[in-house]
């Protein structure tokens, strides 16, 4: 069973990423542009709730689709140096960072052919998204429909006949239940290396290690939102007056947050992949 660093990774996730930030905004022009049209398009729907999800989401599909194939490049670019592809065309990389001109690593096991890698990383991207969006939209349904008239004595009855300690038991349950999927959430990324997901999810471990890569997904989330998103609410703020700039503004900002965040979470995934599959071997020498 192998272990990782995740504080290590995602520290070096933001060093790398502010590193070659020129070369990333670059490369993720086309996907920002995309986004943005895409939730500009799903601001102008409207209709039941629900159908709004399902339908929201067919909508965002193309994007999903760019962003699938940007973040599987961008971990090649990561450890192998491949250079990432905008409009068609391979866009050069620079300068390897000081940190990376140690040494490249190249993992044991990593079979699959460049097309074959990305192809599979954004398969695993899309059923994601698909999972959320059948989930969201079940979640969402109207109450009507679903539930009879008097839903209120009977969720009441409900409550009184199940003990609190029950309800907590199901409640972490459900939480420890969440956790261990995060490692089917982030195969994308060891796939996009060339990895076979069950020869990576064998490494992996067991629930400890899914708990490392929550904390490791929150440590690349949670200073962007502490200190970026109470920014970007400033600046909505004076804009309230003007419904179109405010909408327009508001998009954007969240796509290239939302960007920033995956972006440092990708590479603090390949870090930490990285010393799970190399771990052991360092260990036997």
């Amino acid at each position: 069973m192998a272990s990782f660093d995740f504080i290590g990774a995602a520290s070096k996730s933001y060093e790398q990423v502010w590193y070659y930030k020129g070369y990333l905004a670059k490369v993720a022009v086309p996907v920002v542009f995309v986004k943005v049209f895409c939730l500009l398009s799903v601001f102008m729907m409207n209709g039941d709730e629900a159908i709004n999800i399902l339908r929201g989401n067919l909508v965002m599909f193309p994007s999903y689709i760019l962003e699938g194939i940007y973040y599987a490049m961008v971990a090649r670019f990561i450890i192998f140096r491949e250079p990432i592809f905008i409009w068609g065309k391979p866009v050069n990389p620079p300068e390897p960072s000081p940190q990376e001109k140690k040494g490249i690593t190249y993992i044991h096991g990593a079979n699959f052919s460049r097309k074959t890698a990305i192809q599979a990383s954004v398969a695993f991207y899309l059923l994601v998204f698909l999972f959320f969006a059948v989930l969201g939209t079940t979640v969402m349904m109207p109450a009507a429909d679903v539930l009879p008239v008097n839903t209120e004595n009977e969720v009441q009855v409900i409550e009184s006949a199940l003990p609190k300690q029950l309800i907590m038991i199901i409640g972490l349950c459900v939480i420890a239940v969440m956790i261990w999927c995060v490692r089917y959430m982030v195969l994308s990324i060891p796939t996009a290396m060339g990895l076979k997901p069950g020869h990576f999810l064998r490494k992996l471990g067991g629930f400890d290690a899914s708990s490392k890569l929550v904390i490791l997904i929150f440590l690349c989330t949670f200073p962007v939102m502490a200190i970026l998103f109470p920014l970007r609410a400033t600046l909505l703020v004076g804009i309230t007056s003007l419904p179109a700039l405010f909408i327009i503004l508001d998009v954007c900002t969240s796509v290239l947050l939302s960007l920033l965040v995956n972006t440092l979470t990708v590479f603090a995934l390949v870090y930490a992949t990285i010393e799970i599959m190399t771990g052991e071997e360092k260990e036997d020498h």
